[in-house]
């Protein structure tokens, strides 16, 4: 992964983002899960968010764990 930067002010700042695809909404479990992180878990929260696999790891929690359940 390639990292690029983009000047504000007198400042280079890193261009960071989640990628289009990974906005869709999250589920009931996603959301729960996401609470759950930020409440309890806020160092892990921050290293899935900084490596970009927060959105991956919500979106396969519920087909493991709760295989019965659709959105």
């Amino acid at each position: 992964m390639k990292l690029t930067y983009r000047r504000c002010g007198d400042y280079y700042l890193p261009s960071i983002g989640i990628p289009a695809e990974d906005m869709r909404p999250l589920g009931k479990y996603g959301r729960m899960r996401m609470r759950y992180l930020r409440e309890h878990r806020s160092l892990l929260l921050n290293q899935l968010l900084l490596s970009g696999k927060l959105i991956q790891e919500n979106k396969q929690k519920k087909p493991e764990r709760y295989p019965y359940i659709s959105d």
